[in-house]
């Protein structure tokens, strides 16, 4: 039986996730001029979400579960 290397699937939802929320909030979740301080506050920062009325809550639900950080 061949073996499915499922973190590939993972990558591709979690970068999914990040296009998504730069489509509906116009910026990246995570900034920081250090890319040190930005992948470490990627992984420990709870996702900000804005209220926007334009967009419903099923693409926010997306959104959270797309990135998701395990």
């Amino acid at each position: 039986m061949k073996h499915i290397d499922h973190s590939k699937n993972q990558v591709d939802l979690y970068s999914l996730g990040i296009i998504l929320y730069q489509l509906v909030f116009g910026k990246l979740p995570f900034q920081s001029q250090d890319f040190i301080i930005f992948i470490e506050g990627s992984q420990k920062q709870p996702l900000k979400l804005q209220g926007n009325s334009e967009y419903n809550q099923y693409i926010e639900k997306m959104i959270c579960i797309t990135l998701i950080k395990e």
